[in-house]
C-alpha cells in the first residue's frame, strides 16, 4: 500500500489507514512512543491514541498487582481503557501520582518515572514520623488506597491513620472484642470497605468504613473468634482469610459489606472451612502460618523454618472451571517444599509473596536466601518446584528478614531489622538503604513507596516518586521561578514540551541519589547471581504431600 506524501510531507502518516498505523504503532515500546510525541505534528497525532499505550498500562496493572486482581476477560478495548484509567486513580498506590492523569500515555509516563526511581534504587524523599500520643512499638501496618492513608497498629491498642502525602496522624482508633477493652493489633487487612484486625486474645475485629467520610474512618461492626491465635491475615473480596498454628480457616464477611442494620442476635461472619496444615514429618509439626497469599484459586502458606506449602483447589488441579478454594467441592490437597538446611533452620521463618503475573513465588527462607519458586499445578502430590537461587543467604548472626516483595519482575526488596535492600529481578543488588531509626518490627510496600514501623514507636516512610516530590524535615523541591510567569507563549509551549520528555524518559534520574541514608557505591556490593540449594535432590526440595482437612460448617 502507497502512501499519499503530499497530504503531510516526508513521514506520509496521513496516507496509511488508522488500523495500520495502530498496528505499526502496537510493536514500539515506551520509549519510541515517548520520541514520537516529539517529532512532528502528524507523529505527535498518531502517539497520542489510547490504543497505543493500553498493552503498556494493562501489564503494568498485571505485574504490580501480580495477576490476583484479573480484569474481565469480557470488556472491550474501551472499556478496559477506561477501567485502567479509573483503577490507576484510585486503588494503584495510596499516593495521589496518578490523580492527574487524563489519559493512558498520562499513566505511562508515570510508571515509567517509578520504574527508573525503582531500578536505580533513589528514593526521591524520605520522612520519618511519630506523634504525640503514639509513643509503643508498630507492630503491623496495612495501606488503605482509596484514602491514601498507612494504618498503623501498635501494642498500646491504638490503631493510627496517617496521611501518606501529607505525614500527619489524622485519627487513632481503639477497638474492643470479646470483653477486652482494648485490642492489641496483630495483624491489619483491609479490602474495599473492610478492614480486619487480628489481636492477641484470638479474636478478629471487623469494622466497615465510615459512610460520611469522615473519623472515625472506621466502624467496629463485628468481631469472631479463630480456633488458636492469629498469625497472618489477608482479605480476597469479602472472604477473610487467618492463619493458625497449624491451620488456616476461611471466613465469609459479605453481610458486614452492606450498609444495612444486622438483625439482634445473629452473626453475621460465617465459617466457610478451616484446612488443617499440620504434618509430622516437619521439625514443628504444629507451625505457625506466619505469611500467606492467595492467587488464582490457590493458597500459599510460609511456615517455620525453611518450609512452605501449597493448598490447591481440585479444580485447579484439573484444569477444569475454576473454583475458588472455599467453595464446595472435593477436599483440597496440599503440598510441601523444603528450603536450604543449615544448623538451626528449623528456628527461622519462611515468607513469601507472589512475584510477577505467571504464578512465580518469591520465597525468603530461615536463612533469608531468596529463591524464585515456580507453581508447577499438575497431577502430582509431591511439589518439585523449578527453583533458581536469586540472593545468597545472610552471613550474620540475625538471619530473620521482616518482609519480602517483589516488584512485578523488575526489582525485589529484602527487610531486615536495620537495611533496605533493592535488588534486580534476576538477584543483582542494585543498593543498600542502611536504616538508622530504630529496629524494623514491620513492613509496607506500596508501587510509589516503602513505609517500615520501628520498635521505637515511629514511621518511616521512604518515597520512590519522582512525579510527586514530597517535602521531608521541611526540605523540598524549589518553587518555579518567577520569571516563567514571564516567557513568551512560544518558549513557555517549548518548555513545556521538553519537560513532558524529559519526564518521560526520566533524564533527572540519571544521578544516583537516596534521601535519608548514606550509601555506598554498587559496584563493591554486587553479588553472584548463580547459586544452588545444597544436595539439590528433589528430596531436599520436596515431602509427601498431607491431604487437607476440610472441615464444612452449617451457616448460623
Amino acid at each position: 500500500m502507497a502512501a499519499d506524501e503530499s497530504k503531510s510531507g516526508m513521514d506520509g502518516l496521513d496516507g496509511f489507514p488508522n488500523e495500520v498505523l495502530a498496528l505499526i504503532l502496537e510493536l514500539l515500546d515506551l520509549d519510541s512512543l515517548f520520541r514520537c510525541h516529539d517529532v512532528c505534528k502528524s507523529w505527535r497525532k498518531c502517539s497520542l491514541w489510547e490504543s497505543n499505550y493500553l498493552p503498556h498500562v494493562f501489564d503494568a496493572y498485571t505485574e504490580l498487582t501480580h495477576g490476583t486482581r484479573p480484569l474481565s476477560a469480557t470488556l472491550s478495548g474501551s472499556e478496559k481503557t477506561q477501567l485502567l484509567g479509573e483503577l490507576f486513580r484510585t486503588s494503584v498506590s495510596a499516593l495521589p501520582v496518578f490523580a492527574t492523569c487524563r489519559s493512558l500515555r498520562d499513566i505511562a509516563v508515570v510508571l515509567r518515572r517509578l520504574d527508573r526511581a525503582w531500578l536505580a534504587g533513589n528514593n526521591t524523599s524520605f520522612a520519618s514520623l511519630s506523634h504525640v500520643n503514639v509513643q509503643t512499638p508498630a507492630l503491623c501496618m496495612a495501606v488503605d488506597t482509596e484514602t491514601g492513608s498507612i494504618v498503623t497498629g501498635h501494642s498500646e491498642g491504638i490503631v493510627a491513620f496517617w496521611n501518606a502525602s501529607e505525614k500527619s496522624c489524622y485519627y487513632q482508633s481503639s477497638f474492643e472484642t470479646f470483653g477486652y477493652r482494648r485490642v492489641i493489633p496483630k495483624q491489619i487487612a483491609i479490602e474495599g470497605n473492610i478492614m480486619v484486625i487480628a489481636s492477641n486474645n484470638g479474636g478478629i475485629v471487623v469494622t466497615r468504613r465510615s459512610r460520611t467520610g469522615r473519623n472515625p474512618p472506621f466502624i467496629q461492626v463485628g468481631e469472631f473468634r479463630v480456633a488458636t491465635q492469629a498469625t497472618s491475615i489477608c482479605m480476597e473480596k469479602y472472604v477473610c482469610i487467618v492463619g493458625e498454628n497449624s491451620a488456616v480457616s476461611f471466613w465469609d464477611l459479605s453481610r458486614f459489606a452492606k450498609y444495612e442494620p444486622l438483625p439482634a442476635g445473629t452473626n453475621p461472619s460465617q465459617l466457610l472451612m478451616t484446612i488443617d496444615t499440620s504434618n509430622d514429618n516437619l521439625p514443628v509439626p504444629n507451625s505457625p502460618v506466619n505469611s500467606l497469599f492467595y492467587r488464582d484459586s490457590q493458597l500459599y502458606l510460609g511456615l517455620a523454618g525453611s518450609r512452605i506449602q501449597q493448598i490447591i483447589s481440585q479444580s485447579s488441579r484439573g484444569r477444569i472451571f475454576k473454583r475458588q478454594l472455599w467453595e464446595p467441592e472435593e477436599d483440597p490437597y496440599t503440598r510441601l517444599a523444603l528450603g536450604p538446611e543449615y544448623h538451626g533452620s528449623s528456628m527461622g521463618q519462611s515468607r513469601l509473596c507472589p512475584m510477577g503475573s505467571k504464578g512465580d513465588i518469591l520465597v525468603s527462607w530461615a536463612d533469608s536466601s531468596i529463591y524464585r519458586l515456580s507453581p508447577n499445578i499438575g497431577d502430582d502430590l509431591v511439589w518439585e518446584p523449578r527453583y533458581e537461587c536469586l540472593v545468597p543467604a545472610v552471613k550474620s548472626s540475625c538471619k530473620d528478614c521482616v518482609g519480602i516483595y517483589a516488584r512485578g519482575e523488575q526489582v525485589i526488596c529484602r527487610v531486615r531489622q536495620n537495611e533496605i535492600e533493592l535488588f534486580l529481578g534476576n538477584g543483582a543488588l542494585i543498593r543498600r538503604i542502611p536504616h538508622a531509626h530504630g529496629d524494623i518490627s514491620c513492613i509496607l510496600f506500596d508501587p510509589a513507596f516503602i513505609a517500615v514501623g520501628t520498635k521505637e514507636a515511629s514511621l518511616c516512610v521512604y518515597y520512590f516518586a519522582p512525579w510527586h516530590k514530597i517535602c521531608a524535615n521541611g526540605q523540598g523541591p524549589s518553587p518555579p521561578a518567577a520569571t516563567n510567569s514571564l516567557q513568551s507563549a512560544l518558549s513557555e509551549r517549548k518548555h513545556t514540551y521538553k519537560r513532558k520528555y524529559q519526564d518521560a524518559m526520566g533524564m533527572d534520574l540519571d544521578k544516583s541519589s537516596v534521601v535519608g541514608a548514606v550509601v555506598g557505591s554498587n559496584a563493591g556490593l554486587r553479588v553472584p547471581t548463580k547459586n544452588t540449594l545444597r544436595g539439590s535432590s528433589p528430596r531436599r526440595l520436596a515431602l509427601e504431600s498431607s491431604t487437607g482437612i476440610k472441615i464444612p460448617v452449617p451457616a448460623p
